[in-house]
């Protein structure tokens, strides 16, 4: 199977010169999408020889994987692989990847296959998501927001990239496959959470996902698991208290950043994994 390798690309001068390394041994299948750039970027990754267009003004990371997948469509691929280009996402794991999409139609990255020296916020955010995922679906995939994916190209996922915007192909590409039966699969990949960096959930992502949400589950079952109310605090933007599956998220907005910390009972939220995620 024909595989292209798509890493959208913004401000990421400094961060993404290993990742250019790494990726040598696949360089002509790697398309990159600058999105917008205000530094140096594409002139960086141009240098290394990769290919890469290039927008002026950013139009959000779901409309650039949407460019790298016509191109891909146009060029005869027949799958994509999707990767951060700031070196969150080891391209070590492309041939995991390549062999988990021979017998499934979408390969999600799991970076939270052990909760040991990760963010305490992060491991909340992504178990909100895993939470709702599971009360709809009884589905056990834990990490729900990770961008490292890997999905064979038809023609119903081009429509699903079309309707996709800022963060929400991510999640789209989930709830679609869910939707429609499709063999889903995930790879266990590095968790790169550096202590000395301040992480938070951007209220742009938690909105990709609700909306997400708002598009691929009924009306009823929006508003009963409520999705409508957690939707309202967030656009607000406001502190929420969302309740799921016995478990309780508290979203804190930090306004500098246009964020959320996110938090939870650890200790319950293991249970809960242990007894429905890794069981």
């Amino acid at each position: 199977m024909r595989t292209a390798i798509i890493l959208p690309a913004h401000n990421v001068e400094q961060s993404v010169r290993d990742t250019l390394e790494n990726l040598k041994p696949y360089q002509e299948r790697v398309l990159f999408v600058d999105d917008g750039s205000s530094d140096h970027t594409r002139e960086v990754i141009r240098k290394q020889g990769f290919h890469c267009i290039s927008y002026v003004k950013n139009q959000g990371m779901s409309k650039a994987i949407l460019t790298g997948m016509k191109v891909a469509k146009e060029s005869l691929f027949e799958a994509v692989i999707i990767l951060d280009s700031d070196g969150q996402h080891s391209p070590k794991y492309i041939p995991q990847f390549e062999r988990e999409l021979q017998y499934c139609s979408v390969v999600t990255g799991d970076r939270f296959h052990s909760f040991q020296n990760l963010p305490s916020n992060k491991i909340a955010s992504n178990a909100m998501g895993a939470a709702i995922l599971f009360d709809l679906y009884q589905c056990n995939i834990f990490d729900t927001s990770c961008g490292y994916k890997g999905f064979r190209l038809d023609e119903e996922l081009m429509a699903v990239a079309e309707a996709s915007f800022s963060y929400s192909f991510v999640f789209d590409i989930l709830l679609d496959a869910l939707n429609r039966g499709k063999l889903i699969s995930s790879v266990k990949i590095d968790c790169v959470y550096p202590a000395s960096e301040f992480h938070y959930t951007k209220r742009a992502e938690i909105i990709s996902f609700i909306s997400s949400f708002q598009r691929y589950v009924m009306k009823e079952q929006f508003g009963k698991l409520g999705l409508e109310e957690l939707q309202e605090s967030v656009n607000v933007p406001e502190n929420f208290v969302f309740k799921i599956q016995n478990l309780s998220f508290y979203g804190f907005y930090l306004r500098e950043y246009d964020g959320y910390i996110l938090q939870t009972d650890l200790v319950k939220l293991e249970q809960w994994v242990g007894e429905n995620i890794r069981k």
